[in-house]
């Protein structure tokens, strides 16, 4: 367990669900505006999609914040019920 969040026994499938979300979310804007509203350079982005990088769980709750969303629905696709 995580202090944040639950982790599936999955693995590291619930990582791609996340940014799988992420980039539902983001719909027709630019991956451009959440990284400068994370205050990140332009490639963490790609770095997140390519497994390059996780650092997108330390900001979880400001993604959050950016799509007006809970943190469930980031993570779990729903909300707590």
């Amino acid at each position: 367990k995580n202090a944040n969040f639950v982790i599936s026994n999955k693995g590291d499938d619930w990582i791609l669900d996340i940014l799988d979300r992420i980039t539902m979310l983001l719909g027709n804007r630019e991956q451009k505006e959440l990284t400068n509203y994370l205050k990140l350079n332009n490639v963490a982005f790609s770095e997140w999609k390519s497994g390059k990088s996780k650092s997108y769980r330390k900001y979880l709750i400001e993604i959050a914040e950016f799509f007006d969303v809970s943190i469930d629905y980031l993570v779990y696709g729903k909300e707590k019920s």
